[in-house]
């Protein structure tokens, strides 16, 4: 392996890990800000579980989803990829700044 692959390999660690405490930091703010969302929307703990259980179910679904994508986007032709990333590259950075 060369300095230069394995300089590549260890930023993408780095972002790596970086995107993947964003996204637990993500989930443990819902965690953190319950009681005053609770209070607000007047909800009993009861009713709270039911929409934070709705919340987390959706959002599993929806990683499933993208990992099928991603999966099926991994056997198409090196072509076909590059199509791919021009087009969607600009609404997937959307998507995500936007939530």
């Amino acid at each position: 392996m060369r300095a230069n692959d394995r300089n590549r390999a260890w930023i993408v660690v780095v972002l790596l890990f970086m995107f993947m405490m964003i996204n637990f930091a993500d989930k443990a703010v819902i965690g953190i800000a319950v009681v005053p969302i609770m209070q607000e929307l007047e909800l009993g703990p009861r009713q709270f579980g039911l929409v934070g259980s709705s919340f987390f179910l959706l959002f599993a679904v929806s990683q499933a989803k993208q990992t099928r994508s991603a999966l099926e986007s991994a056997r198409m032709s090196p072509r076909s990829r590059r199509t791919e990333r021009t087009c969607c590259a600009p609404l997937s950075l959307r998507a995500t700044a936007t939530g």
